[in-house]
Formats: C-alpha cells, structure tokens, sequence
C-alpha cells in the first residue's frame, strides 16, 4: 500500500511539472502576430565583377561600408514578411575615396527564425529588391536607373527581453546592373554589382 502510494506521488508530480515546462518554452519566443523594426551596420567585400581589376570593370576596394533598415511582420510561427532600405559606400582600389561608388536598394524579403524554445533564435532570408548605382567623385555625381537584384543570408537573433533582440548576419548580394543606363552620362554601369555582407544591429519588437 505504501509504494502505490509512493507511485501515485510521483505520478502527480510529474504531471503538474510537464505542463509548467512546456509553457516556458513557448513563451520563449513570442513572436507570432508581432512587428519588428531593425537598424543593421557592418561592412561588405565586393566579389566578381564588382571587385574585379580587369578594364571596364568595378575595380572596388575592400571594405565597403554598409547599413540597413528593416521592419517586418511575423505573420505565421517561424515566418516574417518584410520590407529593407539598404545603402553602401564602396572607394576604387586605386583612387580611394576620390572616386566612390555609392548602392542604394529597397525591396521585400521573407526569413524564417528557427524556433528553438531558447532565447537564441537562427534565421534565414531571402530578398529582392531594385538596386541604384551611384558614382560620386569630386567633380561630379551621376545616378543609374534603377536594377533588379537580389540577396539572401543568414543571422543569429539573441533576445534580451520580450522587446528587444541583437543580431549579427552575414549575407551576399547580387544586382543585374551591367546594362543599368546612366542619363547624365549617357553611359551605362558596365558591371554588375556582386557582394558580401557582414552585419550587426538591434531589433525591436511590438506591441
């Protein structure tokens, strides 16, 4: 009589301990039907033609400096739907910031955060965007229309409470923007724009 009273005991706390740990879990991240805005700093290494050397070509120097604004709407679980402003400033491997080529993009992405019961949450993206490509010297300043371009990456959100997150990211970039006109010149870019992207910031998260 003693031990079934004994495993009668355990049984009941067991079952009363269960569902206190399942609920921690999914309070740990408390995502679903929030909104995010994220700012993102960092800097980015050209690749292809956008590095390349060869004449007629990029010729860009590493690092470029880059920066990001995001807000997005986690509309499922694990999913987010968002829209990202982006700039970077890239200088030319001979005449440094005597010739700078400046990128501007915006568009949509999708990421997924991977839903790991912790406070760590990886993610994947992808983006696409239209690309502007702008060629700044000091005699003068000359736009691109815009291009299509795409990028995609992934990163690591840490949160540091229910409003607040750090990131770090790393992502690669790729614009069509070889044939991109250029009016005032009437040139074209020559080039199309490839790069990676090594990023950190914050998120915050409401209501």
């Amino acid at each position: 009589m003693k031990l079934a009273h004994g495993s009668l005991s355990l049984v009941l706390a067991l079952a009363l301990a269960t569902p206190s740990f399942a609920v921690t879990r999914t309070r740990s991240m408390p995502l679903l039907g929030r909104t995010a805005l994220s700012g993102y700093f960092g800097l980015g290494v050209p690749a292809g033609d956008f590095s390349s050397q060869a004449l007629g070509l990029g010729n860009h120097d590493t690092p470029g400096y880059h920066w990001a604004v995001e807000v997005e709407h986690f509309f499922a679980p694990a999913l987010s739907i968002g829209f990202a402003y982006k700039g970077a400033r890239y200088e030319d491997k001979d005449l440094a910031d005597s010739l700078r080529t400046n990128l501007m993009s915006w568009g949509g992405f999708l990421k997924y955060t991977v839903p790991t019961g912790t406070d760590f949450h990886p993610y994947l993206w992808f983006g696409m965007k239209g690309m502007e490509v702008e060629f700044d010297s000091p005699r003068e300043n000359v736009d691109a229309d815009y291009s299509f371009a795409v990028d995609f990456g992934a990163g690591l959100a840490v949160m540091l409470g229910r409003m607040v997150s750090i990131n770090g990211a790393i992502g690669y970039a790729h614009g069509w923007t070889e044939e991109a006109y250029i009016p005032a010149a009437d040139a074209i870019v020559g080039f199309d724009v490839s790069y990676w992207e090594f990023l950190g910031g914050l998120s915050f998260y409401f209501p």
